[in-house]
């Protein structure tokens, strides 16, 4: 099930760009003494919604349930693979 990994990695170049320019942007903004921990937080929490949402978005769209359902390996074995 690597390959559904390998996937949503190869669907998400955009929001790669996106999450860096994200992060640049924490940095300029809470560019303080106070905010030095919350950065790396609220980088990490909102990185993973991002991508979580943005294959999940990915996933209905193409209506992939629906190849994924036909495949010839067990439910169990592809959501946990998701």
């Amino acid at each position: 099930m690597i390959y559904l990994m390998l996937k949503d990695l190869l669907i998400q170049k955009k929001s790669f760009l996106f999450m860096f320019l994200y992060s640049f942007f924490l940095f300029v903004i809470f560019n303080n003494e106070v905010f030095r921990e919350f950065i790396y937080v609220m980088g990490g929490v909102i990185t993973t919604y991002m991508f979580l949402i943005t294959a999940n978005t990915n996933d209905e769209k193409n209506r992939s349930e629906i190849v994924l359902g036909s495949l010839p390996i067990k439910r169990d074995t592809i959501v946990m693979a998701k």
